[in-house]
C-alpha cells in the first residue's frame, strides 16, 4: 500500500536501475536534439518566423515523443520491480498486445483535453489532471482489459478519490519543471551554456520520474481501496 515518500523515492530509485541505459539513451537523444533545435530557433532573423514556428513544432514534437517513450519504458519496469497484485490488476501486463489500446486512448485523452481546453486554459488543465490514470488503466486494469470500464471515464472517477495529491503534486512538479527550462534564458551568461542547460534538463527528466512513481502509486493505492470496498 502506498505510504509516502520514502515509498515514492525507493520505487524512482528502482525505476532507474532497471531501465538505467534505455532512459539514459532517451535522455540524451531527447536533450541533443532539444537544445539544437532551440539554438537554431534562436538565431534566426525576425523575417524567418515560419521556420521559427516549425523549429518549436519540432521541439514540441520531440517532447511528445519523449513522453510517450518514458512512460513506456517506466511501466515496462514497473511490472518488474513493482509488480501489482489482486483481482483488479493484470498478472501480466506486457504479455498481450497494448500499444494499440495505449495509442489509442491517448489520442482520446489527448483530444478530450483539447477540446475542453478550446473554452479556457483552466478547463483543459483540469481535463488533463482527470485523465492522469488513463495510461495505467490501459496497461494494468483488468477490468479495462475485459471491457468493463472506460479508461477516460474510470480515471475521472479516481481522480475525484484522490484529487488533492494528484493536482498538487503535478502543478507543484509543472511549475518546477517550467523554472527549470525558463531559468537558462532568462538569465543568459553562465545559464546558458550547454552544461548548465544539460544538467536542467537532467533535473527535469528526473523530475517526470518521480512524478509517475508517485502517480503509479496512487493508482495502485486507490484500486486496492477498490478491491477492499468495491
Amino acid at each position: 500500500m502506498f505510504s509516502g515518500p520514502m515509498k515514492v523515492n525507493s520505487l524512482f530509485i528502482s525505476l532507474i536501475r532497471e531501465q538505467f541505459w534505455p532512459l539514459l539513451v532517451l535522455f540524451g537523444a531527447t536533450a541533443f536534439i532539444g537544445i539544437t533545435l532551440q539554438d537554431m530557433a534562436a538565431g534566426l532573423f525576425t523575417d524567418q518566423e515560419g521556420l521559427r514556428i516549425l523549429l518549436h513544432l519540432m521541439i514540441g514534437l520531440t517532447d511528445l515523443g519523449e513522453g510517450l517513450l518514458l512512460m513506456l519504458f517506466l511501466s515496462w519496469a514497473v511490472a518488474r520491480v513493482h509488480p501489482f497484485k489482486g483481482p483488479r490488476f493484470l498478472n501480466r501486463p506486457f504479455d498481450r498486445p497494448y500499444l494499440s489500446s495505449f495509442f489509442a486512448e491517448y489520442l482520446r485523452a489527448l483530444a478530450s483535453t483539447l477540446i475542453w481546453a478550446l473554452f479556457l486554459l483552466i478547463p483543459g488543465f483540469i481535463r488533463y489532471l482527470q485523465l492522469t490514470f488513463v495510461p495505467f488503466i490501459v496497461f494494468f486494469s483488468a477490468d479495462y482489459e475485459k471491457g468493463e470500464v472506460d479508461a477516460l471515464k474510470f480515471s475521472t472517477s479516481l481522480f475525484k478519490k484522490c484529487w488533492v495529491p494528484v493536482s498538487a503534486v503535478i502543478i507543484g512538479t509543472t511549475l518546477l519543471s517550467m523554472t527549470l527550462e525558463m531559468v537558462p534564458f532568462f538569465y543568459g551568461g553562465i545559464f546558458h551554456s550547454i552544461p548548465i542547460r544539460v544538467t536542467f534538463q537532467l533535473l527535469n527528466y528526473l523530475l517526470a520520474i518521480w512524478t509517475y512513481s508517485f502517480i503509479v502509486l496512487l493508482f495502485e493505492r486507490e484500486m486496492k481501496r477498490i478491491q477492499e470496498n468495491p
